[in-house]
Parts: C-alpha cells; structure tokens; sequence
C-alpha cells in the first residue's frame, strides 16, 4: 500500500539545516519546472548548494516529499 506524502515548501534557514543534518535529498524548483532532486551541501542568506549546482534562493523553491520537517516551519 503507498502511503501518500505531504509536499512542504522550505522556507527557513532551520529546515534547510534539518535537511543536511537528515541527508534528505530535496527537490530545487526553478521558473516552475523541476530542475533537480538532491541533497543539500551548503547554503547562506543568497544561496542554496546542492550536490547538482548552486541556485540563488530568491529564483527557486525548495520542496521535499514528507512530513520531517512540520515541527519547524
């Protein structure tokens, strides 16, 4: 049986760390298309560092598939 998971948006510098911390791989949406899927190496207050490049966060949107991160939106 699948189980359905929520999609939450990554919105603080605190979900970002749990996401390293986690190595979950997070998805990086770019003018409203997928660009990737892939863990997160680094980021600061400009950019996020994924394994696949490093996007301004201003320009993208960070997803992952789940309910790990509810406790710190």
């Amino acid at each position: 049986m699948k189980r359905w998971l929520e999609i939450i948006t990554i919105k603080t510098d605190e979900q970002l760390q749990n996401c390293i911390n986690a190595n979950m791989d997070v998805e990086v949406w770019f003018a409203g298309t997928l660009d990737c899927a892939s863990e997160i190496k680094e980021f600061d207050d400009k950019v996020v560092v994924v394994e696949d490049g490093k996007f301004l966060r201003s320009n993208c949107v960070l997803k992952i598939k789940g309910s790990h991160l509810r406790l710190v939106n």
